[in-house]
């Protein structure tokens, strides 16, 4: 008895170990893919900036998705934690900090309206790790993909702390979880 007991314990704890290997790999495989897709995001929006942009793009502000334009395709998405979001897979949403003019980043709106093909290009609808993409500039623009409303009056991107420590020290790295400002999310 003592015996199989012993073996018993030597194979679960084989067993434990081995699941915990390999939970641990796929979380490593996952965190390389977030890293490389937040470092294609970003290079390709740094491009998209640096060139002029396409005279026809159009950016939709975060007005038309609160006032539901029809040309937007809203369609219901749930968060990951369960808030109920209309959404447009078709466009990103802008959206223009206080105290900014729209005027005063149209030019880097409507550079940006490209990072839409990229999105719907890296989307995968059975993704539980990556829901949205984020892009926000120093000079007040943010904008988001799947586009949608509902941001705060009072939101600026560049007073979050998530922002302010990657201006403070560029290049990729992790930060903690924290809600998103529209959707509480």
């Amino acid at each position: 008895t003592e015996r199989t007991a012993a073996a018993l314990e030597d194979q679960a704890l084989a067993t434990m170990n081995r699941v915990a290997t390999e939970y641990a790999d796929a979380l490593d495989r996952e965190a390389r893919r977030v890293a490389t897709m937040v470092r294609l995001q970003a290079d390709r929006a740094e491009r998209l900036l640096r060139t002029p942009p396409d005279p026809s793009a159009q950016p939709w502000f975060d007005d038309a998705f609160d006032r539901s334009d029809p040309a937007l395709a809203l369609e219901p998405r749930r968060t990951a934690g369960g808030v109920a979001v209309q959404v447009s897979l078709k466009h990103q949403v802008f959206r223009v900090a206080p105290g900014t003019s729209r005027e005063a980043v149209s030019a880097s709106a409507a550079a940006l309206v490209p990072m839409t093909r990229l999105y719907r290009q890296l989307r995968d609808p059975g993704d539980a790790v990556i829901r949205w993409h984020y892009v926000a500039l120093e000079n007040g623009l943010s904008a988001a993909w799947p586009g949608h409303g509902g941001y705060p009056e009072t939101y600026d991107p560049r007073a979050r702390p998530w922002y302010r420590a990657q201006r403070d020290a560029p290049g990729f790295r992790w930060h903690p979880p924290h809600f998103d400002a529209s959707t509480q999310a």
